[in-house]
């Protein structure tokens, strides 16, 4: 079980490995900062879950169906700052399993890393808000 980091901001990746490695036991494998990136580590590593900003600057959202046909039983994780109806759906429709905003608490990120990781799926608060409009 690995994750690769897929985001551009340094920081976010940063961050994000330094609450993962305190709160669970999920190793980080490898870090993306645009598309090319991430194919390579998902070949390099073959990791179980990818944490993916797809809105970042060298990312695209059809990374994702790359993604998946270099390996079909990998599971994504999109934490976007912002989000809309369409993005969500657009989302969900291409393989994205579970949902965060960057602004959602430490607490739901965490969670839903552990249930994605465990094969559930996971919407923050505000992304259930927004399924539910």
């Amino acid at each position: 079980m690995g994750i690769v980091l897929a985001d551009s901001n340094d920081l976010m990746r940063a961050g994000l490995r330094s609450v993962l490695s305190v709160q669970t036991d999920l190793p980080i494998t490898a870090e993306a900062s645009n598309n090319k990136e991430l194919c390579e580590q998902v070949k390099s590593f073959k990791p179980s879950m990818v944490i993916l900003d797809f809105t970042s600057d060298g990312f695209t959202i059809d990374v994702i169906s790359k993604i998946k046909n270099i390996k079909s039983d990998i599971r994504f994780i999109a934490i976007t700052p912002e989000q809309n109806a369409q993005t969500l759906i657009d989302a969900l429709r291409i393989g994205v399993n579970s949902y965060v905003k960057k602004d959602c608490a430490l607490e739901e990120i965490v969670n839903a890393v552990i249930e994605t990781s465990r094969g559930n799926k996971f919407f923050c608060g505000q992304i259930l808000e927004t399924i539910q409009k």
